[in-house]
C-alpha cells in the first residue's frame, strides 16, 4: 500500500506540474484528479476494509474561436499494479458552427437518455453496466440547440476500441457488446453502424417564491450487431423517455426505457455479452429498465466546505425472460467538497442480481434474491 500510494503522490505531482503549463494564448486548460477509496463488503471472502487508489484522470480541454477539443484519460489499479489498465473516456474535436449549429467528431458520449449522467452517485447507477448510461462511441453528432430545447443526432461506426489489458477486446471505459473467445459462455459480437436520435425541452416556472426548471425528452438507439461466430447479422434498439426537474435545493429525475437486442447467437440467444474495465459478463437481450433519483441540498455551509447534498438512487433491470429475476441496485449517498480541490462521496449500496456487486451472471441468468450490501468512501483531489 505505501508503494501505491507513494506512485500515486508522484503521479499527482506531474500532473499538478502539467496543470501549471496553462497556454491561455492557444485556449489550453490542463486539469484532472487522483482518488482514492475505502470500501466494506458482507458478500466477499475478502470484506474490503482498506484504503486503495481508486484512479487518476487527466482532462485537456482546448477552445479557439469555434473550435473546441476535449481529452479524457483514465488510468486505473488492475491486475495487481498501478495503471494496469488506462484508456481515453472521451477524445474528441467539435465545431460550432453557430450558436446552435454544433458537430462533434471523435470518441464522444453518446446521446442517449437523460444526461450524460442519470445520478449524482459516485458509483452511478445500473444502466452504466448494462451499456444504457454514459455509453462512449467513436462517431459524428450534431447538435441544434434553439430557445429551450435541444436535439441531437448521431452516428458512430465504432465502439470505443480496447487498449491495454488482457482482454481481447474489452479494455475500455464504456460498457459495449464484446467479442472475447475464452469466455466459454459468452456471445461474440460487434455493434457498429449506430444511430442516434436525442429531443428533450427545457421548461420554467414558479411556485409561490420557489423556481422551477424541468427538463422532458425522449431518445432512440438503433445499431447493427455482427455475430463473428455465426456471420449472421443481427441488430439493437434502446428507446428512452425522461425528466429532470429542480425546485430550489430539491431536485428529482426519472428514466424508463427499452432493450431489444437480437444477437443472432445460436447457443445464446436470450443474452449477450458485455465488456469494459478489462472484463465482461453477460446482459439478458430484452427488458425495460428504470432509474429514479431524489436529492436535496442541505442548508448548511462551513467555512469552505460546500453544501452537503443527500441523494437516493433506484435503478432496475426488468427482464422479459420470466426465468431470470430482475437486476436491482439502490444507493444513499452524501456528497461535499472543500473548496474546489477536495470531494467527498460517502455511499451505502444494495443490489440484487447485480454483477458489479457479487452476484455471478447477475445482469443475465442469475436468480439470486440476496442483497449484496456494499459501504463506500471515495476522497479525491482535483486541480
Amino acid at each position: 500500500m505505501i508503494k501505491r500510494l507513494i506512485l500515486s503522490i508522484s503521479i499527482l505531482s506531474i500532473f499538478t506540474q502539467i496543470s501549471h503549463a496553462e497556454n491561455t494564448e492557444n485556449g489550453l486548460d490542463v486539469s484532472g484528479t487522483i482518488r482514492f477509496q475505502y470500501t466494506h463488503n458482507d458478500y466477499l471472502e475478502s470484506s474490503g476494509n482498506k484504503i486503495d487508489f481508486s484512479d487518476a484522470v487527466l482532462w485537456l480541454n482546448y477552445q479557439n474561436n469555434a473550435l473546441s477539443g476535449h481529452l479524457d484519460y483514465r488510468v486505473y489499479e488492475a491486475h495487481d499494479k498501478l495503471g494496469g489498465i488506462h484508456f481515453p473516456a472521451n477524445a474528441w474535436l467539435a465545431y460550432q458552427f453557430t450558436p446552435e449549429h454544433k458537430v462533434t467528431a471523435g470518441l464522444q458520449p453518446v446521446p442517449i437518455g437523460l444526461d450524460r449522467y442519470y445520478s449524482t452517485t459516485y458509483n452511478l447507477t445500473q444502466l452504466y453496466n448494462l451499456g444504457l448510461e454514459e455509453l462512449n462511441n467513436i462517431g459524428l453528432t450534431y447538435q441544434y440547440t434553439p430557445k429551450s430545447f435541444n436535439l441531437t443526432a448521431g452516428y458512430f461506426f465504432s465502439d470505443a476500441g480496447s487498449y491495454t489489458g488482457k482482454s481481447k477486446k474489452s479494455s475500455h471505459y464504456s460498457s459495449n457488446l464484446t467479442a472475447e473467445p475464452d469466455f466459454a459462455d459468452g456471445t461474440q459480437t460487434e455493434e457498429k453502424n449506430q444511430f442516434t436520435i436525442k429531443l428533450d425541452k427545457d421548461f420554467n416556472y414558479n411556485i409561490a417564491d420557489t423556481k422551477i426548471t424541468t427538463k422532458a425528452g425522449a431518445s432512440y438507439l438503433h445499431s447493427q450487431i455482427d455475430n463473428l461466430k455465426t456471420n449472421a447479422t443481427g441488430d439493437r434498439d434502446v428507446w428512452t423517455v425522461f425528466q429532470k426537474t429542480q425546485a430550489g435545493p430539491l431536485g428529482f429525475n426519472i428514466i424508463y426505457g427499452g432493450q431489444n437486442i437480437k444477437n443472432k447467437d445460436i447457443d445464446h440467444p436470450e443474452y449477450s455479452t458485455f465488456g469494459f474495465f478489462d472484463g465482461y459478463y453477460n446482459v439478458a437481450n430484452k427488458a425495460n429498465f428504470l432509474s429514479t433519483e431524489i436529492n436535496y441540498a442541505l442548508p448548511l455551509n462551513y467555512k469552505n466546505f460546500s453544501s452537503p447534498i443527500l441523494y437516493s438512487n433506484y435503478s432496475r433491470y426488468f427482464k422479459d425472460n420470466s426465468d431470470y429475476s430482475d437486476s436491482e441496485r439502490l444507493i444513499n449517498g452524501v456528497y461535499t467538497k472543500y473548496k474546489d480541490n477536495l470531494q467527498f462521496y460517502l455511499e451505502y449500496i444494495n443490489a440484487k442480481n447485480d454483477t458489479a456487486f457479487g452476484s455471478s451472471d447477475g445482469y443475465a441468468t442469475s436468480k439470486d434474491n440476496n442483497w449484496n450490501n456494499m459501504l463506500f468512501l471515495s476522497l479525491g483531489y482535483y486541480f
